[in-house]
């Protein structure tokens, strides 16, 4: 499960959970007090597992990473065939 800490009126935080929201994919807000003081200064932070992702080059490349991944998946989970672009069936 992925956990999102943020900061109140943040906007960055806002595309965040929009990009989450895109993606389809499940998330839970978390106490920012559950942190270490460190991390609270870190915000937003995000927890996937045991890895830790925070600041905004590091998030965006996240966000980016897992889009892919999800538009990877949903490629293969229907009963559908499709061509790629030199039109050869996958």
């Amino acid at each position: 499960m992925i956990t999102l800490y943020k900061k109140k009126d943040c906007a960055f935080c806002d595309e965040i959970e929009a990009g989450f929201r895109e993606i389809v994919l499940a998330y839970k807000i978390g106490n920012t007090l559950d942190l270490t003081k460190e991390e609270q200064g870190n915000l937003p932070l995000i927890i996937e597992n045991e890895k830790r992702i925070s600041g905004k080059s590091a998030i965006t490349a996240f966000l980016n990473d897992t889009k892919q991944l999800m538009t990877q998946w949903q490629k293969f989970q229907s009963d559908s065939c499709y061509l790629d672009g030199d039109g050869k069936v996958c």
